[in-house]
């Protein structure tokens, strides 16, 4: 939905039966053979600012090697290009119904897991190889008492043309769980 031609509103569901596994995470009755699943994956508004796009709602936020952070969470996401290059800044939060409950107004933003990064890309070879390296955060505090920290940096490069597409990231992992083992 386009409200005005620099605001765009994106909605999008989810909705099947659980045919693939007996042991589906999305089932609320495990023993259940088939069961109807609606879900609603994205909710949120992007606003045009011409060399920059924000988006803010329920979105899916994903690094660019897709293994360290891949989610649907409520975040802020502002993205900017000047011609080959372009950075990206975002913030995130997964509340914990554990602690929280499941109402909005039950939220002291005590028990949640912030996710935050900065990222950056640079294209050659006429958009057909590009190099992109950012660093993401999280600070996850469902646990009481035991805040994990995470810090991740990655670093790749990606090509991609009429016959082929590859990409080649390396990450790194350092952290701190408190009063952990």
């Amino acid at each position: 939905m386009w409200p005005t031609e620099k605001i765009r509103i994106y909605y999008e569901s989810e909705f099947g039966l659980n045919v693939w596994s007996r042991n589906d995470p999305d089932q609320y009755f495990a023993a259940a053979n088939n069961y109807m699943v609606y879900k609603h994956r994205e909710l949120y508004t992007e606003f045009d600012l011409d060399v920059a796009r924000f988006k803010v709602g329920y979105q899916r936020l994903q690094d660019p090697t897709v293994l360290f952070l891949s989610h649907w969470m409520g975040a802020a996401n502002l993205e900017a290009s000047l011609g080959n290059i372009g950075i990206r800044l975002f913030v995130g939060q997964l509340p914990d119904n554990t602690f929280e409950g499941m109402m909005v107004d039950d939220n002291n933003f005590i028990h949640d897991n912030i996710t935050w990064g900065v990222d950056g890309e640079m294209y050659f070879l006429q958009k057909r190889l590009k190099i992109a390296g950012g660093f993401i955060g999280v600070h996850d505090d469902r646990i009481t008492h035991k805040p994990l920290i995470l810090y991740t940096p990655f670093l790749g490069i990606e090509y991609s043309d009429d016959f082929f597409h590859g990409k080649e990231y390396g990450l790194m992992q350092a952290g701190k769980w408190e009063n952990s083992g």
